[in-house]
C-alpha cells in the first residue's frame, strides 16, 4: 500500500457534468503520483477520499476523476451542492491493469465543479482544517 497527502486547495477549474468522459485538461490537478508495479499481472486499485465544499446558492455538481497518463480510468460525481459551503465527503476508486513489472505509470486525481464557482478540497469554504494536509 502506498499512501500520500495533498495540501488543501481552492479552484474553479470545471469538469462538465454531462455524458462525456472527463478530459485531462478539465478540472484541477489535486495530485500526481508516479507508481511502479512489482508484478506484470498486478491490478492497481487507486482510492481517493477527502472532503470538499462549494460556496454557491445555485445547484452545483462536483466531479472527481482518476487518470493514468492522459486517460480517465474512473470518474464519479462527488456531490451536489445547493447551499453555501457545507462540507461533503467523497470516495473515488478505480482499478488499473498493470502496464508490466517495473513500468512506471503516472496516476493523477483531478476535481472540479460544473459551473464557475470556487470548489474547496480538503477545507471548508471558510478556511483550512486539519492542518491543511490530508491523507490520500
Amino acid at each position: 500500500m502506498i499512501t500520500g497527502s495533498f495540501t488543501n486547495a481552492s479552484f474553479n477549474n470545471q469538469i462538465p457534468y454531462d455524458n462525456t468522459t472527463p478530459l485531462i485538461t478539465e478540472g484541477f490537478q489535486v495530485f500526481s503520483v508516479p507508481f511502479t508495479p512489482l508484478y506484470s499481472d498486478s491490478v492497481i486499485l487507486v482510492t481517493v477520499t477527502s472532503f470538499f465544499a462549494v460556496a454557491s446558492n445555485n445547484d452545483v455538481y462536483s466531479t472527481g476523476a482518476i487518470f493514468v497518463g492522459n486517460t480517465c480510468v474512473a470518474a464519479q460525481m462527488l456531490g451536489f451542492t445547493t447551499n453555501t459551503g457545507n462540507g461533503n465527503t467523497f470516495v473515488v476508486s478505480g482499478g488499473i491493469n498493470s502496464p508490466g513489472a517495473g513500468t512506471t505509470i503516472d496516476v493523477q486525481f483531478r476535481a472540479g465543479p460544473n459551473s464557475n464557482v470556487t470548489m474547496h478540497i480538503g477545507q471548508g469554504s471558510s478556511g483550512q482544517v486539519y492542518g491543511s494536509n490530508l491523507v490520500t
